[in-house]
């Protein structure tokens, strides 16, 4: 009998590398990393996601990469 692992979604709480404005960001869950652009909700400046396979998240700003 083969068993699967459920993987489920995750919230990671952060802070907007611009304004400093607390950021709800859902994680999906993965086997590589992932990173991503997303717009911050309150001064709308675009923020990089990166997310390690072990769903570590960090996030800073699109014009430190």
């Amino acid at each position: 009998m083969m068993m699967t692992e459920r993987l489920t979604t995750q919230e990671s709480k952060q802070h907007c590398p611009y304004c400093g404005s607390p950021i709800h960001l859902i994680i999906e869950p993965m086997d590589e990393p992932q990173q991503y652009t997303e717009d911050c909700e309150v001064c709308c400046r675009p923020m990089v996601v990166d997310v390690s396979p072990d769903q570590q998240v960090e996030v800073f700003r699109e014009d430190d990469t």
